[in-house]
């Protein structure tokens, strides 16, 4: 199946509804890279593929009139999960929100000083009832 043109953006809203934008098209990502997509590299979603929805990701587009890549601050990164047998060459292009990940850091950081705390007690106190 030869497609005549790159097919619009997909994204998801908070609802998990989705929707394609028809004035950006699919991005790829490569590396870290997005990356402008060419018809010869999309086949038909297979049997058994899954389309989901990527939390706490912004989704990336170029846009139709300009060519400039472009981000949708209000909406959620969707990918496709491809079935077996079948070659994905680019992964969905996205941001990461930075604000998901600032309350994961922290709490690690706690955990980590409440543990060195309650190790550093428990050396202590195995220092005071042993003598040493």
């Amino acid at each position: 199946m030869k497609l005549k043109e790159i097919p619009n953006l997909l994204h998801a809203d908070s609802n998990g509804k989705i929707f394609d934008d028809p004035d950006l098209h699919m991005s790829g990502r490569s590396g870290f890279d997005a990356v402008a997509l060419d018809t010869d590299d999309f086949i038909a979603l297979p049997e058994g593929s899954d389309l989901l929805e990527l939390p706490g990701r912004k989704p990336i587009g170029f846009d139709k009139k300009t060519g400039v890549l472009t981000v949708i601050d209000k909406e959620i990164a969707v990918a496709t999960q491809m079935a077996p047998a079948h070659t994905q060459l680019y992964l969905s292009s996205y941001v990461k929100e930075k604000k998901m990940l600032l309350p994961f850091r922290l709490l690690h950081i706690q955990l980590l000083d409440g543990l060195m705390e309650n190790i550093m007690c428990r050396q202590f106190a195995l220092m005071q009832t042993s003598g040493n």
